[in-house]
């Protein structure tokens, strides 16, 4: 596969931490793999088997401690702290459990991604009414995170990673502790994400999800299984 082809690739990568006590924990080890631009590819592994780690070095979001990661075939080690900055913007990230800004309206959770952009009021909000129907959210825009529910929180934050038209989405378990219901309305939305060319990376564990993918990897103890 030729480099313009792989969006995200890692060489070789070891994620090592250190416990409250000195010890030494490995999350990953000596992980190689290469992630398609357009991919719909789901990191499959039991909890504790690196795919939140994983997720984190390939959002730039973390620092390997041995290997490489590439995002459009650049080096993210050798990026300075602005470069890194500007390749998260071309990222959309969805956690586990959608991380909103209390008190602060729908809308301007949403698009708070958009103000170092420069993008003014008014416009962040017609751009955050847009996003937030597109999620199954209408008429909402002012609602407060702590009057919705967990999945539609989950749909809300799907809708804040797409602010910025990112050319990837990363989600870490996002239909994790949702309803039936709610876990469908998300995965109906990666695979529109997906549909419109979007290249969508996810830590899931979920079946329905799993028939959605074009590539699979597979963690366990932080290794890949071949």
């Amino acid at each position: 596969m030729s480099e313009t082809e792989a969006l995200f690739e890692t060489q070789g990568v070891s994620r090592v931490y250190r416990s409250g006590r000195g010890a030494q924990i490995e999350a990953l080890h000596d992980v190689s793999l290469t992630i398609p631009r357009g991919a719909f590819v789901v990191l499959r592994g039991p909890s504790g088997s690196g795919k939140t780690t994983l997720l984190a070095l390939l959002a730039a979001l973390d620092h390997p401690t041995k290997g490489t990661v590439r995002f459009d075939g650049q080096d993210l080690q050798r990026a300075s702290e602005a470069e890194r900055s500007r390749i998260r913007r071309r990222l959309g990230i969805v956690f586990q459990q959608a991380r909103m800004l209390r008190g602060l309206p729908l809308w301007e959770n949403v698009t708070y991604p958009l103000i170092p952009q420069g993008v003014g009021g008014p416009e962040r909000a017609e751009i955050a009414t847009k996003l937030l129907e597109g999620v199954g959210i209408v008429g909402r825009q002012r609602a407060r995170p702590e009057e919705l529910s967990g999945g539609e929180l989950q749909r809300v934050g799907i809708a804040r990673a797409l602010a910025a038209q990112p050319e990837a989405v990363l989600a870490d378990e996002p239909t994790s502790d949702l309803d039936p219901e709610s876990a469908e309305a998300v995965i109906a939305l990666l695979k529109g994400i997906h549909a419109a060319g979007r290249t969508v990376v996810a830590a899931s564990h979920d079946p329905l999800l799993q028939e959605l993918a074009t590539h699979t990897f597979r963690l366990r103890a932080g290794r890949l299984q071949i």
